[in-house]
């Protein structure tokens, strides 16, 4: 038997991404808190099947799985750091001036609000 070849599933659009972005920041205390008792495993989940929620139904006729929205946005938020880091070293290299690189998309911005002052540790 023939194995059938899937179907490269289509990129996140700019529709779905703000989504992502928007529906992670208001939920953004309980996705990334500690396990604590007034937080559990289950509550995450349930958040993030919300936020997959939401992303889908801004989708144009593709459903998104939970694992897709959570690995897009580990995706997207590594990129913002990688980008938001290339910045501020090129701003560093010239005293403080202005940079060649391409500003913050507003997303890119509230990506960084989520991630709090503690997403500068680790990124070279």
């Amino acid at each position: 038997m023939a194995a059938q070849r899937q179907k490269k599933k289509p990129h996140f659009t700019a529709h779905e991404l703000s989504a992502l972005v928007t529906e992670v920041f208001d939920r953004r205390s309980v996705l990334f808190s500690r396990f604590k008792t007034s937080v559990t495993n289950a509550d995450k989940k349930t958040a993030w099947a919300e936020v997959t929620g939401r992303v889908n139904a801004v989708g144009q006729g593709y459903t998104r799985t939970v694992e897709e929205v959570r690995i897009k946005w580990r995706d997207f938020s590594s990129a913002t750091k990688r980008k938001a880091a290339a910045r501020r070293r090129e701003r560093e290299q010239t005293g403080g001036g202005s940079t060649s690189l391409a500003p913050l998309t507003p997303e890119e911005e509230r990506v960084l609000a989520v991630l709090g002052p503690e997403w500068l540790v680790g990124v070279i």
